[in-house]
């Protein structure tokens, strides 16, 4: 049987200790943020960096619609700079871009040469954790 994950952090959905890693530095306390870093098909629970809270557009984030339709207050940030490394497309993150009217994401998330998306962080707006939980 195939393992799987699924993404707590839904209406009336946690996760009991999810596991936690950093990304590039440390919340300060009392202000950390469980959030996901996005790696073109990889992903991992992290905690979101002080420098990048509150979760809001005044800090760079962007909201996604669609999850905010279904009342997961989402948003969701480029992490760093495009490095080689990093793939260019990230289509989970672009699919959590997509406008709820025309089933497009915006041509900044769509990824690809000649805009290189690379890695994106995903977290709630309301400060509750949004995290993977392995399954079986």
């Amino acid at each position: 049987m195939k393992k799987g994950f699924l993404l707590s952090g839904g209406p009336g959905l946690s996760a009991d200790k999810p596991q936690t890693q950093e990304a590039n530095g440390s919340a300060a306390a009392g202000t950390a943020v469980k959030g996901i870093l996005i790696k073109g098909c990889s992903m991992e629970n992290v905690e979101i960096p002080a420098s990048v809270l509150p979760v809001s557009a005044a800090n760079g984030w962007h909201k996604c619609k669609v999850p905010h339709l279904m009342g997961i207050p989402l948003m969701i940030r480029q992490w760093q700079a495009y490095k080689p490394e990093d793939f260019t497309d990230n289509q989970v993150a672009t699919r959590l871009m997509i406008e709820p009217d025309s089933g497009f994401a915006p041509p900044q998330w769509l990824g690809g040469p000649h805009n290189m998306l690379g890695r994106v962080m995903v977290a709630r707006t309301d400060g509750k954790p949004f995290t993977i939980v392995p399954c079986a």
